[in-house]
């Protein structure tokens, strides 16, 4: 009789071969699901970015870059960047005439339009070096109330936009998020974090893009018309009657100076020899203290009672914060009288420049 016993010899006992085998299924099986990880990352991630390097959107932002880059290099070039407010408000045109006329013969872009808070302002500026366009000799930004305060509105306002999603890369990311936890809005976060995923993601390819060489130029620039519907005489005096001078928590302001300091740096790490701001004109706001809202220590362009008293009229104003056509040739006219000098100092090549 054989004295085997099953549980003696561990080598024969039934199953432990497949127990023993275990081990190393698992681990096939992690090999297999982090092969297809690195494949679908590939698919969904790499791919479309590299697709899509040096391609852009055909959206109101690059159009209006393209029209800048295709100016003529005869001269130096001062680029405004801004909102609606600089959209409306200057006729770059009349303004070239005016600088022109006292002396200064430069050309003027702008880049500019409805919504452009500060944290898209500066997407399409860090673009416009990207790109590698023709250095402004001058960028000249745009302060605005409407946007100094809380210039992540608009980004969570039109999230679902694939607007929105092209312009947020890491640097836009993380500007719109120290924003929101600073105001108190931390439940924005998961929208500001999804617009970045989107883009990385590749999703924002699903809009149209071509090379920038292929985007249809756009002067972004127009006068606005009579009054908006809302924007009685009533709702004129009022706004004339409200409080003047930029609104706001210190907290935010520091803020809105800090945002616009890293704009400034910007452009001039582009090469930009003039780097300023300017403050639009709103209805019933005289305060001189809107300067506040420009970082410290540069050239900062506030309305003067002279301005205002010249736009004290109803029919000068499409609303309280946007002046119409006749409202916009009065502004750009003391506009151009009021950069002039500044452009002289700056820029060397300006006639009159030192």
């Amino acid at each position: 009789m054989s004295d085997h016993h099953p549980l003696r010899d561990r080598g024969r006992v039934p199953g432990i071969g497949l127990l023993q085998a275990i081990p190393s299924h698992r681990a096939s099986l992690w090999r297999g699901w982090a092969t297809w990880f690195v494949a679908a990352v590939f698919v969904s991630v790499i791919g479309p970015n590299l697709l899509m390097h040096e391609r852009v959107s055909l959206n109101d932002g690059y159009r209006a870059l393209r029209w800048i880059a295709n100016l003529p290099a005869d001269r130096p070039l001062v680029v405004l960047v801004g909102s609606s407010h600089t959209q409306h408000g200057i006729d770059h045109e009349l303004l070239e005439a005016e600088l022109a006329r006292r002396g200064v013969n430069v050309h003027v872009g702008i880049l500019a339009f409805g919504g452009m808070a500060p944290i898209e302002q500066h997407f399409y500026l860090r673009s416009y070096r990207a790109l590698g366009l023709k250095v402004p000799d001058a960028v000249l930004f745009e302060v605005a109330p409407t946007w100094a305060f809380n210039p992540v509105w608009p980004i969570w306002q039109n999230r679902h936009s694939p607007r929105m999603v092209e312009m947020m890369d890491w640097r836009s990311t993380a500007e719109a998020l120290r924003w929101t936890f600073s105001i108190g809005r931390a439940d924005w976060a998961l929208d500001i974090l999804g617009l970045a995923a989107r883009d990385y993601l590749g999703f924002s390819v699903l809009s149209a893009r071509v090379p920038f060489a292929q985007v249809p130029p756009q002067d972004p620039t127009y006068p606005l018309a009579g009054q908006r519907p809302s924007f009685t005489q009533e709702a004129y005096e009022s706004a004339k009657a409200g409080p003047a001078g930029p609104q706001g928590a210190w907290n935010e302001l520091q803020l809105s100076r800090q945002q616009s300091e890293r704009m400034a740096r910007t452009a001039e790490e582009t090469g930009s020899r003039l780097v300023g701001f300017y403050v639009v004109p709103f209805v019933g706001v005289r305060d001189a203290d809107q300067a506040r809202l420009c970082p410290e220590h540069r050239f900062c362009l506030v309305p003067d009672d002279a301005l205002m008293e010249e736009l004290d009229r109803y029919e000068l104003w499409y609303d309280a914060s946007h002046v119409q056509a006749e409202g916009r040739r009065r502004f750009t006219i003391w506009f151009a009288g009021r950069i002039a000098d500044q452009l002289r100092r700056a820029l060397p090549s300006v006639p009159g420049g030192r």
